[in-house]
């Protein structure tokens, strides 16, 4: 059945009208009623045409092949795939251009096919075909986990006889792949075996071997053979056969022996009874087949039951008195068989061998095996019971098969399960013997209740379905290792070449797909207008890339690390880090994304000391000595100063303007090859680089006060500025991540994650500030206002996300009215709106959180707290528990430099509320007041975010205190204010620029006399 298979196309496979193919091939072979003739050349005129045309040495050559062809099919010439190997083998002979008949013999023999079988039908194929292929000069050897071959002996073999485990191990290593290559026909015996725990092997192979001629371009036929196949068209489909010319398919009219079938229910509840009773009908039906002069074989479905069964049977036998219808003395050959049998080592195979039974199972020597298949064979063996591997593994007929029961034990599962279909019709294609019987006989004996789920099987004939997704994960991993797959698109691009592909499209809902589901595809147009809907934006201005849709290709490499602690898990990052420059981008630049200003120093300090340890300190640096002191001398900050001496660069928002815009000059300029930033800089600054590493995806968020992962837009964004168009032919990125995490980025880098909105937590700010610019003044004035937002959009879509139940119009209007109502009463308790009948109005503390960009939480604590008399003490508590302040990071243990400053201040903190960020903010201006040196440098950049956001903040400050009429405390934010910029210890008279009289009698007042005892003493 050597037929060729088309040729692979760019598509995973062609479409074609199964139903016409297999009504065309049907109509054929029905129609066809060759003889075979008696001369080879006669045969050869017949089926050649233009045979008197070939060259003599051709003829000749190929009568002697088409006689062993026909050797080695027994004859069997009237059938069509006959006449398509004969032309096949013409054609092969005729394009070889020479007039050595040795030489177009040694085209085959440089060829290499491949049998894959069962393990114990490869003797007997190994056996069979050394046979009939030794006219062609062909060897033919085994290849399995009993029978191994050297290197040579592969080299002389042209016709491997192998298993689907053992050819996977081989086609799976690297250094096998020179194996392979030879190999030009690869048949598999058995293919109906997809349905077993053993088919994803076979998926395997076959993908792995199609993925093999698309990408060496050399074709690689394959050829699948069963006896029991139902969707034999699927199978076809799989395997890339060509229905026209390589698709052949014979129903039950085809046997050679006629099969008759008896389905044998038992109503018997008890099991004892029940197994009785089927060791009672069983023996009937043997003992009928051996009275008619014929073999009769029992399959049961365990090792233990071959022995018990066939002693059980003996037993009835002799109570009945028929005994001598089974034994074999009168056999010609029994007294030298006998010793033969007594050398065995299986007691039980000499024990029934006297009774003219024999067992036969997976768990018996082979030796012993081969023995008892050979003595059925001669006819020395009336009965042989056996289980099920006999029918799928040895070609062994016999006239009469029983099957006894249909119960048999999952060890995987833990419990009992049905015999399959396809094993039933496995073993029943073992009833009658072609070169004897004239017809065969199948029985199974079974529970009534199983009765009419076997009738019915019969006659459907289930599918066979993949088993490829039970052991994904190992062969995924075979051709990650092999390298044939590299990343996401090529595994999906893989699995089109498994016929768990081509079942998932005729019957999803076996592999959990529903038929309503929707595809995604069909959602892309939904999901590309959900934002452009939000902006107002029509079609014709809506544009949607994918993210390989990039001027520079980008190369993504993901590694996780272990390490429950942040600072240890970043620490054992850089080296690894310094590796990835080294080998992805030794001279060319460099930027790295950290997750706060203390990791851009603490990395670039550890690059320093790898780069100083490989004998190349400098090796990132691109500028003379003298320039380089030139721009040294330009820098404030003392840790950039000393990273540039290296050639690495620093950038954070902890960094004046000038040494910031220096730093990306020296960068963008290639001064310097490195440049250690936070996430900041990919949204800020176009400064795109060759490589790019993400040391770590996670940051602290000083609300939570606990590590969060970046979201998958900064990953994204960081990830866009690998690959100068300019410069380079691709990009390359480095995503060190923390292990546990290392699959979630691997999906969702490169399939759309949905963006989802935010605008509920901070809703009432925004909703305050339209009240107080008159947008908003009324409740429909609200929900008019909220129907524009994308909130609303991402409702519609994902209702499930906001806590809804569903997208139904009253849902939505319900939820969004109580959002509105909710938001108007929390902003009325905090005194900065005033609710009305049927309109709402601003009041003081809504105005000054809008006009300074302030959370009305804080002007609300302002109102609150504030006072006629409030002192400097109080104003700085005030002033620290902004809602400004909650993100300001307190990091691995800065809980000890905040116990240690609070000493220095003095200010008497709760040890329990050292890491609190509002506290770290009053320690900070408590220090900034009294010049004190801070402890680290982080504090540094802290202190700067805490000054720059106290401006707007004391401003509201001083604004409420105004509009209150409180003089005293204005003067104190007033002052406040001063302090924040000049330094030293001022008095009220320097900070005022009052008089003598005017201040004597301002330090009259109480409680302010108590603030200010320094200008009180500078006076006196």
């Amino acid at each position: 059945m050597l037929l060729p298979v088309p040729r692979l196309t760019n598509s995973l496979r062609g479409p074609f009208d199964v139903d016409q193919a297999y009504l065309h091939r049907k109509s054929l072979l029905q129609n066809r009623q060759s003889k075979r003739s008696k001369d080879d050349l006669e045969l050869a005129r017949k089926l050649v045409p233009r045979w008197d045309e070939a060259s003599s040495d051709v003829r000749q050559t190929y009568k002697q092949f088409l006689g062993a062809l026909v050797e080695l099919i027994n004859g069997e010439i009237s059938s069509e795939e006959f006449h398509e190997v004969a032309k096949t083998f013409y054609d092969f002979f005729s394009g070889c251009d020479t007039d050595s008949g040795d030489l177009i013999t040694q085209r085959v023999i440089d060829k290499k096919s491949n049998n894959i079988s069962e393990m114990a039908l490869a003797s007997e194929v190994t056996s069979t075909f050394g046979h009939r292929l030794s006219p062609l000069n062909l060897t033919v050897r085994e290849l399995t986990g009993d029978m191994q071959l050297s290197k040579n002996e592969l080299e002389e073999t042209q016709m491997i006889v192998t298993t689907p485990e053992k050819w996977d191990v081989i086609t799976r290593k690297s250094s096998d792949m020179s194996l392979s290559m030879l190999v030009k026909l690869l048949i598999i015996d058995e293919v109906h075996l997809l349905n077993d725990d053993r088919g994803s092997v076979i998926e395997a192979l076959v993908a792995r071997t199609l993925r093999q001629v698309e990408s060496s371009q050399s074709m690689i036929r394959i050829v699948g053979l069963s006896a029991t196949l139902p969707n034999y068209l699927e199978v076809a489909q799989f395997l890339r056969v060509n229905p026209e010319t390589g698709l052949f398919f014979f129903d039950s009219s085809y046997r050679p022996v006629p099969l008759a079938q008896q389905y044998i229910g038992i109503t018997e509840k008890d099991y004892a009874k029940r197994n009785n009773l089927y060791n009672s009908i069983c023996y009937e039906k043997v003992l009928g087949s051996l009275k008619q002069g014929h073999q009769a074989m029992v399959f049961v479905h365990s090792h233990k039951d071959t022995g018990k069964t066939a002693r059980m049977l003996i037993e009835i036998a002799q109570k009945s008195g028929e005994l001598m219808l089974f034994t074999n003395e009168e056999h010609p050959q029994f007294g030298l068989i006998k010793k033969e049998v007594g050398k065995s080592r299986n007691r039980e195979v000499v024990e029934l061998f006297g009774y003219g039974f024999g067992i036969h199972h997976a768990g018996m020597l082979r030796a012993d095996r081969g023995l008892t298949e050979r003595l059925f064979s001669d006819g020395l063996l009336k009965v042989l019971v056996c289980t099920a591997t006999l029918a799928w593994g040895v070609n062994l007929p016999a006239h009469t098969v029983v099957i006894k029961g249909t119960q048999l034990y999952n060890p995987k599962a833990g419990g009992w399960r049905d015999l399959g279909m396809l094993d039933v019709m496995q073993i029943f294609g073992r009833a009658g013997r072609p070169q004897f019987d004239k017809s065969g006989e199948g029985i199974i004996i079974t529970s009534h209740d199983k009765l009419a789920y076997y009738l019915r099987l019969l006659t459907s004939q289930l599918p066979i379905e993949s088993q490829f997704i039970n052991s994904l994960k190992d062969n995924l991993n075979a051709e990650v290792a092999l390298g044939t797959v590299t990343n996401v698109k090529e595994a999906c691009a893989w699995l089109g070449y498994t016929y768990l592909f081509i079942r998932i499209e005729m019957n999803p809902l076996v592999y959990g797909i529903a038929w309503d589901e929707q595809s995604l595809r069909s959602w892309f147009p939904f999901l590309s207008s959900d934002l452009a809907d939000g902006l107002g934006v029509e079609d014709i201005g809506l544009f949607s890339f994918k993210p390989s849709v990039r001027p520079v290709p980008l190369e993504v490499h993901i590694q996780g690390y272990p390490g429950k602690f942040y600072c240890p898990r970043m620490n054992c990052m850089n080296k690894p880090a310094y590796a990835a420059i080294c080998t992805h981008s030794p001279s060319k630049p460099v930027l790295i994304f950290v997750s706060s200003r203390r990791q851009t120093r603490l990395t670039a300090l550890d690059l320093i000391q790898h780069a100083a340890s490989d004998e190349h300190p400098r090796q990132f640096l691109n500028m003379q000595e003298e320039d380089l002191e030139m721009v040294l001398s330009q820098v404030t900050d003392n840790n950039l100063r000393h990273t540039l001496r290296f050639g690495i660069g620093l950038h954070h928002a902890g960094l004046n303007d000038r040494d910031r815009s220096l730093v990306e000059e020296l960068f963008a300029n290639s001064k310097i090859q490195i440049l250690v930033c936070t996430s900041t800089l990919a949204w800020g600054v176009n400064l795109p680089a060759h490589l790019v590493i993400i040391k770590g995806t996670e940051y602290f968020d000083g609300k939570t006060r606990r590590y969060v992962d970046f979201p998958i837009t900064d990953i994204l964004q960081m990830m866009g500025r690998a690959g100068r168009p300019q410069y380079d032919q691709h990009g390359k990125a480095v995503i060190l991540v923390h292990e546990p995490k290392k699959s979630f980025y691997k999906k969702f880098l490169y399939e759309p994650f949905p963006v989802e909105s935010n605008l509920r937590e901070h809703l009432h700010d925004h909703i305050n500030a339209e009240i107080v610019s008159g947008t908003i003044s009324h409740k429909e004035d609200a929900l008019h206002y909220l129907t524009w937002t994308y909130l609303f959009r991402r409702l519609v879509v994902n209702p499930a996300y906001y806590g809804l139940e569903d997208a139904e119009s009253n849902t939505l209007n319900s939820y969004l009215s109580r959002l509105v109502q909710t938001t108007f009463e929390d902003l009325e308790d905090r005194g900065c709106i005033k609710m009305n009948e049927d309109s709402v109005e601003p009041l003081m503390l809504g105005s000054i959180a809008s006009q300074y960009y302030l959370s009305y939480m804080t002007v609300s604590m302002f109102g609150s707290n504030i006072s006629l008399d409030t002192s400097l003490e109080v104003f700085l508590h005030i002033l620290s528990g902004a809602s400004e302040y909650d993100e300001l990071p307190v990091r691995h243990n800065e809980e000890n430099f905040n116990a240690t400053l609070s000493k220095m201040v003095p200010y008497l903190v709760d040890e329990h509320r050292l890491d609190d960020p509002h506290v770290k903010a009053n320690l900070l201006f408590r220090a900034h007041f009294s010049r004190l040196e801070l402890p680290i440098s982080d504090y540094v950049t802290d202190l700067k975010s805490v000054l720059d956001q106290s401006i707007r903040i004391i401003q509201a400050m001083i604004d409420i205190c105004a509009n209150s009429g409180w003089l005293l405390s204005s003067l104190v934010c007033i002052s406040f204010k001063w302090l924040r910029r000049v330094c030293g210890c001022l008095t009220l008279q320097d900070l005022l620029d009052v008089t003598d009289m005017k201040l004597q009698r301002l330090l009259q007042q109480s409680p302010a006399s108590e603030l200010y005892k320094p200008c009180r003493s500078k006076m006196e």
